[in-house]
């Protein structure tokens, strides 16, 4: 952590035609010299944490840029120029980082992202647009929920909104989801996910489990079938900066997310 840093933002170009999956380019921009959304004074610093959105021949996704010495994360479109996506439009939202947003079921978008400090770091908060992220209203705000790391919001294959974050007091051993009411204002009871403590027992000398980073997304699998799944990181995360030790527990995590309503597309060609 006492180290020089080192900041990259790497922008690759993908490409399917139904057989074959390609990199058609991959662009490396060093921190002092960030990439322009379009015309505006916006610059990308970071992605989120959630993937891009087919808005109709555009992609949109939550990021985080920067201009006029202020860093604010929001909604990000995307459009095909020139045989590549480029950044088009930027619509600020809020103050934060590692940004995730969704297409809820009736097409609105909702957004959240993780705050951190004394009053913000366990404060779950949602926003809204209705007019494709032009603009955005608080529709949830919901104090002592988490801890105080990373959160996202997701979509159940049938569309169902939930917060994906690791519960108040559990530090990041135990991830949890609280889906949103019906009425998009508040937060139904945690759900457990993953509990690291109860599953693996004590984690190695000087660490404890870290099951955070969740990001959720629906894909099309071999069957036919629309899945809802959702990914996490799982570590034994190190006290005093030191690296983490990889044992059998650790790595990427998978998991289906089984919901009851019928699946609804992430693409409609």
């Amino acid at each position: 952590w006492s180290a020089k840093w080192l900041r990259y933002l790497e922008v690759v170009q993908l490409a399917y035609d139904g057989a074959d999956f390609t990199v058609t380019d991959r662009t490396l921009i060093r921190d002092e010299k960030l990439l322009q959304i379009g015309e505006t004074d916006w610059h990308i610093i970071a992605p989120g944490l959630t993937f891009a959105i087919p808005d109709g021949d555009d992609l949109i996704s939550p990021l985080l840029a920067k201009a006029a010495g202020r860093s604010l994360s929001g909604c990000c479109r995307w459009r095909w120029v020139d045989g590549q996506w480029r950044p088009v439009s930027f619509s600020p939202v809020t103050h934060g980082s590692e940004a995730s947003m969704v297409r809820d079921a009736d097409g609105s978008l909702l957004f959240a992202v993780r705050r951190g400090g004394k009053e913000e770091g366990s404060l779950v908060t949602v926003w809204r647009s209705e007019d494709a992220g032009e603009a955005w209203s608080e529709v949830v705000n919901a104090p002592d929920v988490r801890t105080s790391s990373p959160i996202g919001i997701n979509v159940s294959a049938d569309g169902t909104p939930f917060i994906a974050a690791n519960l108040k007091g559990t530090h990041r051993t135990r991830l949890s989801a609280w889906v949103l009411n019906a009425d998009r204002s508040g937060l139904e009871s945690p759900r457990l996910i993953r509990d690291g403590d109860e599953e693996f027992g004590p984690s190695p000398d000087d660490t404890f489990w870290a099951i955070d980073h969740p990001s959720a997304t629906t894909i099309q699998l071999a069957d036919g079938n629309w899945h809802g799944v959702l990914a996490y990181r799982l570590l034994a995360f190190p006290r005093g900066g030191r690296e983490e030790p990889v044992i059998p527990q650790t790595g990427c995590c998978v998991e289906e997310i089984i919901s009851s309503g019928p699946p609804i597309p992430a693409w409609r060609f």
